[in-house]
């Protein structure tokens, strides 16, 4: 019971955090107001036509509603969200948080377990009103769209990247003493990934055709299916018919991402645990 009553205060302690600093805030913002600007001056032109029967007109305007949230919530969540929260654990070290928990009996991994609990639930809770939000702008302007879509854009997409990039971007800074060179721990790690991954394999291709961009961070299978595979089943565009992807690999994407978590989580409880033996 001790261990969890430490897990619940950390997480709650990080939960407070990240939106007492603002840039959770800040980046919910932005969505909801690009995403609603979209929506409303796309509105009218969004209306049904008269010669367009009502299943073709809800197939076209659910893809547009799709396409419109996550062109710029995929991005923001594969890439700014890490380096976002990059500063979770070195904020502690300068603020003195750390040296009062090194001595109190808390373990390794109910503190990084609680970091990230703490920094999944900020996240989550900020993306499921923005979301919201945002459907509930559509509703009113446009008046009909497949939710069943949307919330699995939401699900699938917005919580499985949001989750696996977050949680790298707090793991891949556990050893760095300043928020800065967190930040550039971040974003350099990011960069190795995105771009030396693809030169390994020998391609750069976008259609997605080889396994090995499964691994990649920028976490392209689930970016591509809600950019591409909407329009390409509402079609509304030929050319993304060819980077269409399957559902089976939006899964193997989630599960790679959580094994390259559940690895880079191992490495930071070790040099937490050597760091604590070095002293």
């Amino acid at each position: 019971m001790t261990a969890w009553a430490q897990l619940r205060g950390i997480a709650g302690y990080e939960f407070r955090m990240h939106w007492r600093r603002r840039a959770l805030l800040v980046m919910m913002l932005a969505f909801v107001v690009l995403t609603g600007a979209s929506i409303l001056i796309a509105g009218d032109s969004l209306l049904k036509p008269e010669n367009l029967d009502e299943t073709r007109y809800q197939q076209v305007v659910s893809a547009y509603a799709i396409f419109t949230a996550w062109m710029p919530l995929g991005v923001g969540l594969a890439l700014i969200l890490p380096v976002m929260v990059a500063d979770a654990i070195p904020l502690d070290r300068q603020y003195g948080v750390r040296d009062l928990l090194d001595s109190l009996p808390v373990s390794r991994a109910v503190y990084l377990g609680g970091k990230l609990v703490g920094m999944w639930a900020a996240v989550l809770i900020g993306l499921g009103m923005a979301l919201a939000f945002v459907a509930l702008v559509w509703m009113l302007r446009v008046g009909v769209f497949d939710l069943g879509s949307y919330v699995e854009m939401a699900l699938a997409g917005a919580a499985s990247v949001a989750i696996l990039n977050g949680g790298l971007g707090v793991l891949l800074a556990v050893g760095q003493p300043t928020r800065r060179r967190a930040i550039l721990v971040v974003i350099g790690a990011l960069a190795l990934f995105i771009l030396v991954l693809p030169a390994v394999t020998n391609n750069w291709d976008l259609r997605l055709s080889f396994n090995g961009q499964i691994l990649n961070p920028l976490r392209m299978p689930i970016i591509n299916r809600y950019l591409f595979n909407v329009q390409a089943e509402a079609g509304l565009s030929v050319e993304s018919a060819a980077l269409m992807v399957p559902p089976e690999m939006v899964r193997d994407t989630i599960l790679a991402g959580l094994a390259e978590l559940a690895i880079i989580w191992a490495l930071a409880w070790g040099w937490l645990r050597w760091r604590s033996v070095g002293r």
